[in-house]
């Protein structure tokens, strides 16, 4: 492998990470991930205000992960709510 500059690198093994693509797994579900967090997060929250969402679940995915920013967006969801 050769960087832009020129410089080969060398390497035992190579992971090729390409990615993965979110799927809802219904039309009233939202993949949220962060790279559109705030056009994302900002719909839903417009859907609560204006009362297209009575009733949000916050779901975490099963294994290994980091669950305080599904709960501090589940907390800032329910003030956002209750100020409406």
């Amino acid at each position: 492998m050769h960087t832009v500059g020129g410089q080969e690198l060398s390497y035992d093994a190579v992971l090729l990470a390409v990615g993965g693509r979110e799927l809802p797994s219904s039309a009233h579900t939202v993949v949220f991930t962060g790279r559109d967090a705030e056009r994302t997060y900002g719909s839903v929250l417009a859907a609560v205000d204006v009362g297209d969402i009575g009733r949000l679940a916050f779901i975490l995915p099963d294994g290994p992960t980091w669950p305080l920013p599904l709960y501090e967006l589940a907390l800032l969801t329910a003030q956002h709510a209750r100020d409406g």
